[in-house]
C-alpha cells in the first residue's frame, strides 16, 4: 500500500492506494486555523515560543512553531484536520542564561475541517517560591539535571 498526500491552497487530503490499477477518490478538506492564549499563573503570556505537534500519521510535515503576541495570543494557520496538540516551550535559566527548553503545558486540539479551533495553553498554576531542606545529603543537587 501507498499513500498519498495532496495539498494546495484550498485544502488538504491524505489517501491510501490499496490497488493501483484503481485510482483513489480523493477530497481535499478546507484548511483549520488554531488560535489560543497562553497564561501562565493567570497572566498573558507575551513572546513565547508555542508548538503545534500531530498525534498520529501526519509527522513533521504538519509541525508548526510560533510566537505569542504582546497579549499571549497565538495563530496557527494552514492546519490539515485531525488531532494535534498545543505546547509551549518552557524556559529553564541559571545565572540569566536559558539553559534548557523543553515543551511542557501540552494541550490537545481536534482541528476540525473548516473550523476555527480555540485552545488556552497554561493559565492554572501558581508560583512556589521557597528552599528544600535535605538533611543527609552531603554533595549539591544540580537542578539543571533533574527530570
Amino acid at each position: 500500500m501507498k499513500s498519498v498526500i495532496i495539498a494546495d491552497e484550498s485544502g488538504f487530503a491524505e489517501a491510501v492506494i490499496k490497488d493501483e490499477a484503481v485510482p483513489p477518490v480523493v477530497t481535499l478538506q478546507p484548511w483549520v486555523t488554531v488560535g489560543g492564549q497562553l497564561k501562565v499563573t493567570g497572566k498573558d503570556c507575551a513572546f513565547q515560543k508555542v508548538t503545534l505537534q500531530p498525534v498520529g500519521g501526519l509527522g513533521a510535515r504538519a509541525f508548526q512553531e510560533t510566537t505569542t503576541d504582546e497579549n499571549g495570543r497565538f495563530v496557527f494557520e494552514g492546519v490539515p484536520p485531525g488531532e494535534f496538540k498545543v505546547g509551549w516551550y518552557v524556559r529553564i535559566e541559571q545565572d540569566g542564561k536559558a539553559r534548557i527548553s523543553k515543551i511542557g503545558y501540552a494541550t490537545p486540539v481536534m482541528a476540525r475541517s473548516g473550523e476555527a479551533a480555540e485552545v488556552v495553553l497554561g493559565g492554572s498554576g501558581t508560583t512556589v517560591v521557597g528552599s528544600v531542606s535535605a538533611d543527609g545529603i552531603a554533595e549539591s543537587i544540580d537542578w539543571m539535571r533533574i527530570r
